[in-house]
């Protein structure tokens, strides 16, 4: 389910999903979506920002859930299963109280 006015959701997510990243004044998003998954808000999209050497690679994905966690989608890593778990298949993470 899609949720539209999301009174600031996108742009805190953008914050948390900023502040991971290695440059955060240089995080690009794109293909934003805000929807709502067990009764909680959560934001998915790509992400992208400067690398070590000042230049900017792949995208990588990204999930935030509404004052809980946020994580950006790296192969092998939980994050990614996480990921597909939110932004896929609609479930929060398993082993989680929400």
């Amino acid at each position: 389910m899609l949720v539209s006015a999301c009174g600031g959701i996108e742009s805190t997510a953008e914050d948390e999903v900023a502040s991971l990243l290695r440059d955060p004044e240089s995080a690009r998003f794109e293909n934003l979506e805000t929807k709502e998954v067990e009764g909680v808000r959560v934001v998915c999209g790509e992400v992208n920002g400067k690398n070590g050497f000042g230049g900017y690679s792949e995208p990588s994905n990204f999930y935030y859930i509404e004052d809980r966690e946020v994580g950006i989608a790296e192969p092998g890593k939980s994050t990614n299963r996480r990921w597909r778990e939110v932004c896929l298949n609609d479930t929060l993470p398993t082993g989680m109280a929400y």
